[in-house]
């Protein structure tokens, strides 16, 4: 078993699609092994986002990420790339790079680049620093 981390954002709780997003989640072999429904404060939004930190859209999307609820997932699947395989699952950030059947393709926002419904940790190192970040220590 791989982990990895997500975080369903505000845009799809404030919609209510966690939950079938969750069921891709699992029919896609992903187990939740930790679970936290939070609303993110601005200092965390802020580490999550740190590579943002000097661009335009950094603020903007620190604002957004702390504007309501989210679910954070610690996900465990078999194999050795549970990273790649949410990733892929996941899809593109641009609306127009989204991919039928990815998550973001089906609740992602198709103007809105950071309404995306969910972040997905793109290392090994990052899954351990935002699980940190989210859950604490």
């Amino acid at each position: 078993m791989t982990r990895t981390f997500a975080i369903i954002k505000p845009d799809a709780m404030r919609a209510g699609q966690a939950g079938a997003i969750q069921a891709i989640l699992r029919d896609n072999g992903f187990t939740s092994v930790r679970v936290l429904f939070t609303r993110l404060s601005r200092e965390q939004a802020g580490d999550l986002y740190r590579d943002l930190v000097g661009k335009q859209h950094h603020k903007p999307q620190i604002a957004f990420m702390t504007s309501g609820d989210v679910l954070a997932l610690v996900l465990e699947k078999e194999g050795r790339n549970a990273i790649g395989d949410l990733r892929t699952l996941v899809g593109a950030t641009m609306p127009a790079d989204r991919r039928d059947g990815t998550i973001r393709k089906l609740y992602g926002h198709p103007e809105i680049v950071r309404e995306n419904a969910i972040h997905a940790s793109d290392s090994p190192e990052a899954v351990e620093r935002e699980i940190a970040i989210v859950f604490g220590g």
